[in-house]
């Protein structure tokens, strides 16, 4: 999955996000994303693996160490 993502974000997002966007999005697939879920194919990824992620982000997400995720 993570060359895929990695692929989207790249070939995709990168054309229509503003640099600063860019650079927060790609901060969070390489640091949350691909280390949660890049073991995992795209066409096997489950969207109990993806509450997964977003569990763990909920109790310990914040970069400040704050714990969940800001809103």
């Amino acid at each position: 999955m993570d060359v895929d993502v990695r692929c989207w974000l790249e070939d995709c997002a990168a054309h229509n996000l503003s640099a600063k966007t860019f650079e927060r999005y790609d901060d969070f697939v390489r640091k949350q994303i691909i280390p949660a879920l890049g073991q995992h194919p795209l066409c096997k990824l489950q969207p109990l693996h993806i509450q997964g992620l977003y569990s763990a982000l909920l109790k310990d997400g914040r970069a400040d160490g704050r714990g969940g995720l800001s809103i």
